[in-house]
């Protein structure tokens, strides 16, 4: 957890700076968030106060959106790239007591991709919510 933290951070600093990051370093972050392996216990313990407040915050606005519309919340849908962090949908769904997942991007898209974009495109699709919304909104895919 600590590497994450200082990798993010290094990230961060690289960016600030315009020096150049070593190309490995954000697939190393990626892959200890997906892929903790027999650190998954240690990732899990080191967000799990900043989830539970996540959690806390959208539960409220769930409960808000419920009580001012008179109408129920079916289930939670997640995106951003921190929705892939291990265990978060699990975590999420047990505050929510609702079913949470990831949101499927693709799904609502007619997408002509080359070959393995498919793939690619569903890897990085969680981080890509904001700038799909944007361009379906303009009408470009």
């Amino acid at each position: 957890i600590e590497k994450l933290a200082v990798a993010e951070r290094l990230e961060d600093m690289v960016t600030e700076t315009g020096l150049e990051l070593p190309e490995t370093l954000p697939l190393q972050v990626e892959k200890l968030k997906t892929e903790p392996g027999e650190r998954r216990e240690e990732l899990r313990e080191a967000v799990q106060s900043v989830t539970d407040d996540l959690g806390n915050e959208v539960r409220l606005s769930l409960d808000f959106f419920e009580n001012e519309f008179d109408r129920s919340v079916a289930s939670v849908m997640l995106s951003g790239g921190g929705s892939r962090l291990t265990g978060l949908v699990e975590t999420l769904e047990l505050n929510f007591k609702k079913p949470t997942q990831l949101w499927d991007l693709a799904s609502g898209f007619a997408l002509n991709l080359s070959h393995g974009g498919e793939e690619v495109f569903s890897e990085k699709a969680p981080q890509m919510a904001i700038s799909l919304g944007l361009a379906a909104r303009l009408g470009r895919i």
